[in-house]
C-alpha cells in the first residue's frame, strides 16, 4: 500500500487523476470541512475517512503528514525482464526503453516517467537496490503516468543491459563527458537510454555496457542539467531523429 502525505501532494494527485482508493483527514485539521468540500467537487465518489492525527502519524511512521493523506491504488510493475521485453515487442516492433541507474529523488523519478510517456517511450527499467522505489510521491509527480507505461524492476541493471543487448537492443548512456554529442549521433533501434544518478551520473560498470555514451552540449555558464531535464531533452531528440510519431 502506497500512501501520499500532505495537502499539496494529495491535491496534485487529484488534479492528475492518480488512482486513489481513499483519503484520510485528521481531527483538528485547519479548514478541514473546506478541504473535504474541495475534494468532493473534484471527485465526488472518492471515499473520505475522518481519523485521528495519531492514526495518520502511525501510517507515516512518525514523519510529517500535514494531517491528510491519500491511499494510492497498487502500482504494478514487472519483475521479469523477459516478460517486459515480450510485452514491449508485442506492442511495438522497435521499442524505446528508459533505464535508470540509481536515481534517488522520487520527484526526478516521477518526472522522468511522465516525460517518457509524453515522448513516446515504451517502458521504464530500474534496479531494485540503491534506487528510489515507485512511491506515492513518484506516482503524483508522474501525473499518473506510472499507471500507463510498463515498469520493470530488476535485481541487477548491468546484467539486464547484457540481456537487452542479446535481444538486439542498442544501449546508449548519458554522461557529461560522453564522447558523442546527442545531436550528431545516428541512433539505432530498438534502443535503451540509460540515465544516471543525480550526483554521479551513470556508474562505471554501467558505462561499459553501453554501445555509445552521449552528452548534451550546454553553455559553459552552467555545469550540468538536472537528471530529469537531461532525460527529457534526450528522449525528445531521439524521437525527432528517428522520425517516429509520438503516440
Amino acid at each position: 500500500m502506497e500512501v501520499l502525505f500532505g495537502k499539496n501532494n494529495v491535491f496534485e494527485a487529484l488534479e492528475y487523476k492518480v488512482p486513489l482508493l481513499r483519503i484520510l483527514i485528521a481531527d483538528g485539521l485547519k479548514n478541514r470541512e473546506e478541504i473535504i468540500s474541495k475534494i468532493m467537487r473534484i471527485d465526488p465518489d472518492l471515499p473520505i475517512v475522518k481519523v485521528t492525527r495519531k492514526q495518520i502519524e502511525t501510517l507515516s511512521s512518525g514523519g510529517r503528514t500535514g494531517g491528510i493523506c491519500a491511499v494510492i491504488q497498487d502500482i504494478k510493475y514487472i519483475k521479469s525482464l523477459k516478460k517486459f521485453i515480450t510485452i514491449l515487442k508485442k506492442n511495438r516492433e522497435e521499442p524505446l526503453i528508459l533505464a535508470l541507474d540509481e536515481i534517488q529523488d522520487p520527484r526526478n523519478f516521477g518526472a522522468m516517467i511522465r516525460t517518457a510517456l509524453a515522448a513516446g517511450f515504451n517502458g521504464i527499467l530500474f534496479a531494485k537496490n540503491r534506487q528510489v522505489s515507485v512511491t506515492g510521491v513518484v506516482a503524483a509527480t508522474s501525473a499518473g503516468a506510472c499507471f500507463r507505461i510498463p515498469l520493470c524492476e530488476v535485481t541487477n541493471l548491468s546484467r539486464a543491459l547484457d540481456q537487452l543487448r542479446e535481444n538486439d537492443f542498442w544501449i546508449y548512456g548519458s554522461a557529461m563527458e560522453g564522447s558523442d554529442s546527442l545531436y550528431s549521433l545516428r541512433f539505432n533501434t530498438p534502443l535503451v537510454l540509460v540515465i544516471g544518478s543525480e550526483w554521479r551520473g551513470i556508474r562505471r560498470l554501467t558505462g561499459k555496457k553501453c554501445d555509445e555514451v552521449i552528452s548534451i552540449p550546454i553553455s559553459n555558464k552552467i555545469e550540468s542539467l538536472n537528471a530529469s531535464v537531461a532525460a527529457g531533452v534526450m528522449m525528445f531528440e531521439i524521437k525527432r531523429q528517428l522520425g517516429q510519431d509520438i503516440v
